[in-house]
């Protein structure tokens, strides 16, 4: 299992088995009325639905997504919720827009209280099994819930002393696993959610895909992919499975690929990232059908509860598209909403938007209209001759988001650096989005930044190739015309820190904090606002800076104070553990700071050998043995843990 389950999460899963139990006894009268003995359900990350045969690719790109959807309905004009892969996979799961499963960026947790597909097949007794290909997908940001098997174990033999630097796996390791399920999968009916990392950036196709697309790497990993879910429909098919198993294709978002200046996705909330690929093979499905009316995913989660005999979730937004599997209904005309608040971590305006069959409108600082029939890659922005209808559809917007409410925001960030780094060396801003409804007057237009926040990207690129000196300077230019931008003064400590720079680091945390107390009030405790996980962060490394250059005492203060915004987080005790021991040989004091480490993740060796060295320094043996044992127990190669071990041991004996 992955190396952040809380005792909360093993107490909550024990709890699930029995209410599963319990619900799958009361619901087995449904358990057999759907058309589809099982269900698959597979998203092939950053997909562009041009870049499949069956979308009118030239060659022969998908050659396995080609034969399903002739086999099945082809839906050409699906919309994800948002271009970011957590929240718009929490829709695909729920049903729900975003505001109500509460996630709208990739670190961010579903809320408490919202009901996934996989809780509801679970509590009518399906076995339920995921496969996910990306730190972002972690068990950790809450979409485990319901899935008797959650497979995010990214790393493979070998990758244990480094698993915080494995980010992603490939689709054939994915597919690997969830063949072995298949294998092995436990009686009854099954619901089995796959997801492929391999089409976002960086794209790097394996053999013989980099070959055969050397000039479109990017298509070139979605041929992969592409063969990747053949190897598992032939599986279906070796085991006898196929023709009872429903089969659902789509994607979280997809790729710019530079359209509207947009290189990759998150950003803008245009067809380019948010039109993506569906297709449905089902019992009961038209073979070879092309539906061109607009559907959503988070018509999914429904759609797939109606094929197994269920009724749809009360609250959910998403509709069945049975009758258009059928050719029997429509839906009809409908708002279907997409957003992108990625903007507001750099101070500008979100994006809102709403389609409304043809129309499509974009709700920022500067609004913007399209007609996606005539004009599909939205190139004529028609706002200024259509300002009647811009109008009508920002009611229908302004209703919608009424409706949908809002959970409260659990978990918004990441509580320690690791979580922040391996979000930001998949490309993404770590920082906050901004979910208020208020459009500032004089908020920035997400246009007017695009230069900049590409400029932006770049400093991770520049990071990871150890360009410290231009990544410096890349953040400072940024902070000389935009000074309030705590997303670059974030990451600017960062590098500062890591050319050695540490007064200036200390300086940049200084100016961060500052910024960000100003930002966000003394309303609330500690731990208790939005801007809180940013706080502790900057407040480790600016003890980190402090440690370096000797101030003892005031790194001290900084960790203590780490901790109190954020009351999740072993990083600030581990840190505080860390100087206590190490520096002051303070050992009682970083006792209690390495055991608090330990209360919010028990499950860290390194935390374990820590904690021994300083049982062993007080002459504790007994307890330094318990804690050795448990970090070899946690990993079995630490070496300092096994001296550690054999050392006590010796000084233990008569």
């Amino acid at each position: 299992m992955g190396r952040h389950r809380s005792t909360a999460r093993t107490r909550r899963a024990t709890a699930g088995l029995l209410l599963a139990a319990l619900a799958a006894l009361a619901s087995c009268s449904r358990a057999g009325e759907g058309d589809a003995r099982n269900l698959l359900l597979i998203s092939i990350d950053t997909c562009r639905p041009d870049r499949l045969g069956c979308y009118g690719a030239a060659g022969d790109t998908t050659p396995n997504l080609d034969a399903l959807a002739r086999g099945g309905v082809l839906f050409e004009a699906a919309g994800t919720t948002t271009p970011i892969t957590l929240p718009s996979h929490a829709s695909i799961l729920t049903g729900l827009w975003p505001a109500q499963h509460g996630a709208h960026d990739n670190h961010e947790h579903v809320a408490a209280g919202v009901e996934t597909l996989a809780e509801r097949l679970r509590a009518a007794g399906w076995r339920t099994a995921a496969f996910v290909s990306a730190f972002v997908l972690d068990a950790r940001f809450g979409l485990d819930q319901g899935f008797e098997r959650y497979d995010d174990e990214l790393g493979g033999p070998g990758d244990e002393a480094r698993w915080w630097l494995v980010n992603e796996r490939g689709g054939a390791d994915t597919t690997r696993a969830a063949l072995d399920w298949l294998e092995q999968r436990p009686a009854g009916r099954f619901f089995l959610f796959l997801h492929y990392y391999d089409a976002h950036a960086p794209y790097a196709p394996a053999e013989p895909f980099a070959s055969r697309f050397a000039g479109d790497p990017y298509a070139g990993e979605i041929a992969g992919v592409d063969a990747q879910i053949g190897r598992v429909l032939e599986r279906l098919e070796a085991l006898g499975l196929a023709d009872e198993t429903a089969v659902v294709v789509t994607s979280d978002h997809g790729e710019s690929l530079g359209e509207h200046g947009e290189r990759s996705h998150a950003y803008f909330a245009y067809e380019s990232t948010i039109h993506v690929p569906l297709i449905v093979r089902a019992p009961g499905a038209r073979a070879g059908a092309r539906v061109g009316e607009p559907v959503s995913v988070v018509d999914l989660a429904p759609t797939l509860l109606a094929l197994a005999g269920l009724e749809p979730t009360p609250g959910q937004v998403g509709r069945d598209l049975s009758p258009l599997l059928s050719g029997e209904g429509t839906l009809g005309e409908r708002a279907l909403y997409c957003e992108s608040l990625y903007p507001t971590k750099f101070d500008c305006a979100g994006l809102r938007g709403l389609r409304r069959g043809r129309w499509k409108y974009l709700w920022t600082a500067e609004p913007e209209l399209y007609d996606l029939g005539d004009d599909p890659a939205e190139a004529r922005d028609v706002h200024a001759d259509r300002p009647e209808l811009a109008s009508a559809l920002h009611a229908d917007l302004m209703r919608l988001l009424e409706r949908s409410g809002a959970p409260a925001r659990d978990g918004a960030a990441p509580a320690d650096a690791e979580g922040l780094a391996r979000v930001q060396a998949l490309g993404y801003a770590g920082g906050l989005v901004d979910t208020s409804l208020e459009l500032a007057p004089d908020a920035l237009d997400p246009k007017a930044f695009l230069d900049d926040y590409n400029r932006f990207l770049d400093v991770y690129l520049m990071l990871g190739e150890e360009r410290l000196d231009e990544a410096a300077a890349t953040c400072a230019d940024l902070l000389r015309r935009r000074p309030g931008l705590l997303e670059v003064r974030e990451v600017l400590a960062r590098v500062q820190a890591r050319q050695g720079a540490h007064a200036d680091a200390v300086e940049t945390c200084q100016a961060f904090l500052a910024a960000a107390r100003a930002r966000r009030g003394d309303e609330l405790p500690a731990g208790r606002h939005a801007l809180d996980p940013a706080i502790g962060r900057v407040l480790v490394e600016l003890g980190d800076a402090q440690r370096a250059l000797g101030r003892r005492p005031a790194a001290v203060q900084s960790y203590q104070r780490a901790a109190q915004s954020l009351p999740d987080s072993p990083a600030p005790w581990s840190a505080l553990g860390d100087l206590l021991a190490q520096d002051l040989s303070r050992w009682k004091e970083a006792v209690d700071a390495y055991t608090a480490a330990l209360e919010r993740e028990p499950d860290s060796a390194v935390v374990h050998n820590n904690l021994a060295n300083c049982h062993v320094a007080l002459g504790q043996l007994a307890e330094a043995e318990r804690h050795y044992r448990a970090a070899l127990a946690l990993s079995p190669d630490d070496e300092a843990a096994r001296v550690g071990l054999e050392r006590t041991l010796q000084r233990r004996r008569p």
